[in-house]
């Protein structure tokens, strides 16, 4: 709290992932376009919600799955592989 200009999470809105509705409702209270967005997500339902959403998606890769298992437009092992660089490139 404090540190993000909004903050949406599954009590915000009726359907939960991997429906859109969260990533939405996000894009909606900053006032912004779903697809001026990028979504950073390490779970599938959440990369395709926010792919359902017409966002650009960077899925990071946890134990729980590899990078196959993603249908992102990036996929990186590491929050410290994503840069201002590789988000504009999206």
């Amino acid at each position: 709290e404090g540190k993000f200009p909004v903050m949406v999470s599954c009590d915000d809105v009726e359907k939960h992932k991997p429906e859109p509705d969260v990533f939405l409702v996000a894009a909606e209270k900053l006032d912004v376009i779903p697809s001026d967005c990028v979504v950073i997500e390490d779970a599938l339902a959440g990369v395709e919600a926010a792919k359902k959403a017409g966002m650009k998606v960077i899925a990071l890769v946890t134990k729980f799955h590899k990078k196959e298992d993603f249908d992102a437009d990036l996929v990186v092992d590491s929050l410290k592989d994503v840069n201002l660089e590789r988000i504009s490139k999206l």
